[in-house]
């Protein structure tokens, strides 16, 4: 049954940024309709536009520490207060479109292509403050639930703590993205299959084939 619904749009070219991903807050919901679209915070039960703010950037991240939304843009990167939009902080860091931004509990990972190395820069949720830097493959995922951290490194999947950045894992399997990660598990493309590992060893306790 559906209790309501808000217009999105969808971009479909190649080269067009990823779609906006709406977060879910308590009684909001987040949502941008289109990248550079004015943002719509609406009641979760009822859909009732609650406030609108105008932004010229991509509102791609989940929530994080308290009650801010993060969007990215030519502006750099923004904590917004969910209840009416009002910028908490801002970070003049260049992030590409192509890869959002992930969350962990207390960090907002950013994207950054060097000529040395690519990485992804943990950025404290709740000020802005860069915390540190994990070094990962170029345009692998990062992705990111309660303390655990994982990426691609030197096409080897590596787990970190969201805490610090320090190395807890290296998987040595052949493994590619995507990647999906909760709490207690981490799913991963292996061939053909999907192999589930550990969130917090990284190894694998199963696979599973198409049609299982």
């Amino acid at each position: 049954m559906r209790w309501w619904s808000v217009p999105v749009l969808a971009m479909l070219a190649a080269c067009s940024p990823l779609d906006p991903a709406p977060a879910v807050f308590p009684g909001l919901v987040v949502v941008q309709p289109g990248p550079r679209e004015p943002v719509l915070v609406v009641d979760a039960k009822t859909g009732k536009r609650v406030a609108e703010v105008a932004l010229d950037g991509y509102a791609s991240a989940p929530p994080g520490a308290g009650q801010l939304f993060f969007v990215h843009g030519d502006a750099g990167i923004v904590g917004r207060r969910v209840e009416d939009g009002h910028a908490v902080w801002r970070e003049l860091v260049k992030a590409p479109t192509f890869r959002p931004l992930a969350t962990s509990d207390g960090a907002v990972f950013v994207y950054q292509e060097q000529a040395s190395r690519p990485r992804y820069v943990a950025l404290a949720a709740g000020s802005g403050a860069k915390l540190y830097e994990v070094a990962c493959d170029r345009a692998a995922p990062l992705v990111a639930a309660g303390d655990q951290v994982a990426t691609f490194v030197d096409g080897q999947l590596v787990g970190h703590a969201a805490e610090d950045g320090k190395e807890r894992y290296r998987v040595q399997a052949e493994l590619e993205p995507p990647l999906l990660l909760t709490s207690a598990s981490l799913f991963v493309r292996s061939g053909d299959e999907l192999a589930v590992s550990k969130a917090d060893t990284g190894r694998i306790e199963r696979r599973l084939a198409p049609g299982d």
